[in-house]
């Protein structure tokens, strides 16, 4: 019924009972139509209060529901597991949205969009996250006392939200949408970026649950695929819901030849693990070295250093070792069970540029050019000087020797020789046949040693990092009389090289260009220029071999080649491309390739474990009216004053 028909019904209502009780049924006084009066308007405003205006309206800018509605990548799932597929989560919250007619909506996800109901309708959910907290702050800014919050129940920051609505005082009652499935799927892939050709490799992956626990199957296959070839398989156990666990591939890395391949090896879960075919595959691409060598020795002026070092490198550096020896200028002898004399360096630079690590043993004042200028370029070196002066590609140079007999000093440094020689008894081990002081800087020393095994200690050996890479350099001469002896001091000269040539061989990835970054639909692709870089260009290629993003990049003359850039790339959508970068580097050209994958795998995806409802104080549906307007109190209270008016005048002119 319109109000203004309701309150001209309550007036004449009220006049005719007014009129007939004081005309009628009451004795006739002087008077007595002024208590009518007050009889007739405390009628009407009993019959007519429900339609007057409130004295203080809502403010205006206060809408009188509030929906706070999901619209992350989860909301695409399937609302129901045994319904089509093509009727989502969001398809499901639209209809509750239809159904409480909200003044005001929310959407949330990776940011807060404010929208009317209309909006919401049409919104398609796309966000990486789910995250509430902001959106709940939002509504309570906009003068909102409570919220309906439509969501699939997968909300990354709940108890940050919880304590968000609590601290606000706002009514938050969640309104669940969609049916969660018992899922397995794969979070996360740990790869190595690249291994060798012939050896082991090893790749992580995190499995992780989601759904009902008794509907979830107690093991998994996990299956690694190298093309249409699966090359390893394992089961595992399926965690808790919402909980993750570690699972580790091992396969042997096929031969390439010399020549460096990417491949693309994929994970995969057995069938039926993820009935959604979301989270059942991840992959990732893995460079492919050819056969190369681990170390390399050359020795400009042999003693017995040589004798007992080159067996040592061949066991602790992966690949093993090749040795060279100066026999006079111009000829070579090459190390080994077959040794053979080189005329020529050629041999041995092509194997000092394959190898990981480069060991140079001889007088500094008297290194060839050629071999100077691999000492100052190559990224891994170990430097056994003879003599005094500056040691090419480090900050350090080496002065007159010390005076005296000169021991390994307890304790061990801490440093990567700390757990190979930490408990070995140094006492036994013979003096070095002497020993140069180290001036410049360095990051760690493997071993010191004292004169006469009393007094100051002085370093045996320094270690550190450089534009050029890792680089170590002994201080002294005779190392080789500790495994000549044998039994522990053999055990110290084996566990001091180990460690040493471990940790400059650790991370070793000779690469003029670094790819910190592959991206995703969201993220932007980043590389690191490497130490000596003079020039570079960069070409993305998308699947049909066009260009579609460039760039150069040249060194300055002041320093700046020392500080190793990054370079931000494109952002790319899904897709796989190729990068080719191509440049000069010490003087040298070259050019590589590499593929890159640009997924979207967003964490909304994954299986993810059944929570609570999120439900505070002051329910939406129970602050106001249907209609969105406050009930008056006024017309009430004025209708009592009225009744009591009516009373005492009745009682004024005679009437009971």
């Amino acid at each position: 019924m319109m109000p203004g028909i309701w309150l001209a019904g309550a007036a004449l209502v009220a006049a005719l009972l007014a009129g007939w009780a004081y005309a009628w049924r009451e004795e006739r006084v002087p008077g007595r139509w002024g208590p009518a009066l007050l009889r007739a308007g405390a009628l009407f405003l009993l019959l007519a209060g429900l339609m007057l205006p409130p004295l203080m309206p809502p403010p205006a800018s206060q809408p009188a529901r509030v929906a706070v509605l999901d619209v992350s990548r989860s909301m695409e799932l399937p609302a129901d597991p045994d319904r089509s597929s093509t009727f989502t989560r969001l398809d499901s919250a639209r209809i509750l949205l239809r159904t409480l007619e909200p003044d005001r909506v929310y959407m949330f996800g990776d940011a807060v969009v404010a929208s009317s109901l209309d909006s919401a309708f049409v919104a398609a959910p796309g966000a990486r996250m789910s995250r509430l907290a902001p959106a709940l702050e939002a509504a309570r800014l906009a003068g909102a006392d409570s919220v309906w919050l439509i969501t699939d129940g997968e909300i990354d920051d709940r108890e940050a939200a919880l304590q968000t609505a609590e601290r606000l005082g706002l009514g938050v009652l969640e309104l669940r949408v969609g049916t969660p499935s018992a899922r397995v799927g794969l979070s996360t892939v740990v790869a190595p970026v690249r291994v060798r050709a012939g050896d082991s490799a090893h790749i992580a992956v995190d499995v992780v649950a989601g759904g009902p626990a008794a509907e979830l199957p107690d093991t998994v296959a996990l299956m690694l695929h190298a093309g249409d070839r699966r090359i390893a398989e394992r089961r595992v156990a399926v965690p808790e819901p919402g909980r993750r666990t570690r699972a580790e591939l091992s396969f042997l890395v096929p031969a390439t030849g010399t020549r460096n391949e990417w491949n693309y090896y994929e994970v995969s879960l057995s069938p039926g693990a993820d009935p959604l075919e979301l989270a059942s595959r991840r992959g990732s691409w893995i460079e492919v070295g050819g056969e190369e060598t681990g170390a390399v020795l050359v020795s400009t002026s042999p003693d017995w250093e040589p004798r007992f070092l080159l067996p040592m490198l061949n066991r602790a550096a992966l690949g093993g070792a090749r040795g060279f020896m100066r026999v006079s200028d111009g000829r070579w002898l090459e190390l080994g069970t077959q040794p053979r004399v080189l005329n020529g360096t050629g041999i041995i630079e092509t194997a000092i540029r394959s190898a990981r690590l480069l060991a140079v043993h001889g007088q500094v004042d008297d290194l060839p050019a050629w071999l100077r200028r691999w000492i100052e370029t190559h990224p891994r070196r170990l430097l056994l000087p003879r003599e005094e002066g500056p040691l090419p590609g480090t900050p350090v140079a080496l002065t007159a020797i010390l005076p005296g007999e000169w021991y390994p000093a307890a304790p061990v440094p801490p440093g990567p020789t700390f757990g190979l020689i930490a408990d070995a008894d140094l006492a036994d081990l013979p003096p070095l046949s002497w020993l140069r002081s180290a001036e410049g800087s360095s990051d760690w020393v493997p071993l010191a040693g004292r004169r006469n095994r009393r007094g100051e200690e002085r370093p045996l050996f320094v270690a550190g990092r450089s534009a050029a890479g890792r680089w170590a350099a002994a201080t002294g001469t005779g190392y080789w009389r500790w495994a000549f002896r044998g039994g522990t001091a053999r055990g110290v000269y084996e566990g001091l090289f180990s460690g040493i040539v471990g940790w400059l061989a650790e991370d070793y990835a000779p690469r003029p260009l670094e790819l910190l970054r592959s991206g995703d639909a969201d993220g932007h692709l980043e590389w690191r220029v490497g130490a000596g870089v003079r020039e570079l260009e960069i070409v993305v290629l998308d699947s049909a071999r066009d260009s579609i993003w460039s760039n150069t990049w040249a060194a300055g003359g002041d320093g700046q080649e020392r500080l190793e850039p990054v370079i931000r790339g494109p952002s790319l959508p899904v897709g796989r491309y190729a990068i080719v970068a191509r440049g000069r580097s010490t003087d040298e050209p070259f050019r590589f390739e590499r593929p890159v994958d640009v997924e979207d795998t967003p964490r909304e995806l994954e299986p993810r474990r059944e929570s609570a409802l999120l439900a505070t104080a002051t329910a939406p549906a129970d602050r106001q009216d249907s209609d969105g307007r406050r009930r008056p109190v006024w017309p009430f209270g004025l209708a009592i004053v009225f009744l009591c008016g009516e009373w005492l005048w009745r009682h004024r002119i005679g009437l009971r």
